[in-house]
């Protein structure tokens, strides 16, 4: 899921990406895109302005032709900022390790309230989770898991653009703070830690999710995310 950022001001653009605190990041440099004093917020309208892009986020409503949401991915972006800008612009996403990053997407589809479950469709098999719930949560996992596509897993499209890396920063999920920071420096905007928020932490407790791994679920996760593994280094 991509919901994009885009600041004429500070000339950045960020793309969200899947179950790495990127809502919470995405909430935090929502000030700098926007002409007003920002107060944040779980959910907004679609925002186009002189100061930037703000993607629709929840059950927003759009303004725009090009919709500009969750779906919206880099390559559509740069076709919509054009060359130029795209180029100049500083780009930047989250990476999380995607062994624990599809453990935390398993329990927010798991958890997510029945309200919501729409906004995921069958593309994560919700109600394959509804029906096993009498399961232990590793079996389950192990049988879920199977029964996605890899794009469920993988976030190559915010990274990517005709397969070659297009982000210039990556902030780390295992880091979330001073990494944060690090991007603002990297920005040239302001560092306001008060302001971190902490969006959707409440579907799963803490698990070691190496426990929920047989050499059968690692082989796909590793398939599935081979650009993120071989790239940042990252493994079960």
């Amino acid at each position: 899921m991509f919901l994009m950022l885009v600041s004429h001001k500070y000339k950045f653009i960020f793309v969200k990406t899947k179950k790495s605190a990127s809502t919470t990041v995405e909430d935090y440099f929502t000030r700098f895109c926007v002409p007003h004093a920002y107060k944040s917020t779980h959910a907004h309208d679609e925002l186009i302005t002189e100061h930037g892009i703000v993607g629709r986020r929840i059950r927003g409503k759009y303004v725009s032709k090009q919709r500009f949401n969750v779906k919206t991915t880099l390559a559509q972006i740069k076709k919509h900022l054009g060359n130029d800008k795209f180029n100049e612009y500083r780009k930047f996403t989250v990476i999380r390790n995607p062994f624990d990053r599809a453990l935390s997407l398993f329990y927010f589809t798991k958890n997510i309230e029945a309200a919501n479950r729409e906004l995921l469709g069958h593309r994560l098999h919700c109600e394959f989770l509804k029906k096993h719930s009498d399961m232990d949560d590793i079996s389950l996992f192990r049988k879920w898991i199977t029964k996605l596509s890899p794009d469920a897993f993988s976030d190559k499209k915010a990274y990517l653009i005709n397969n070659k890396p297009a982000i210039d920063f990556y902030i780390k999920y295992e880091n979330l703070i001073d990494s944060i920071q690090e991007c603002c420096e990297y920005l040239g905007v302001p560092f306001y830690p008060d302001e971190v928020g902490n969006f959707k932490n409440h579907y799963r407790e803490a698990k070691i999710y190496k426990d929920f791994y047989t050499q059968s679920e690692i082989n796909i996760i590793k398939k599935a995310c081979k650009f993120e593994c071989e790239t940042f280094g990252y493994d079960i």
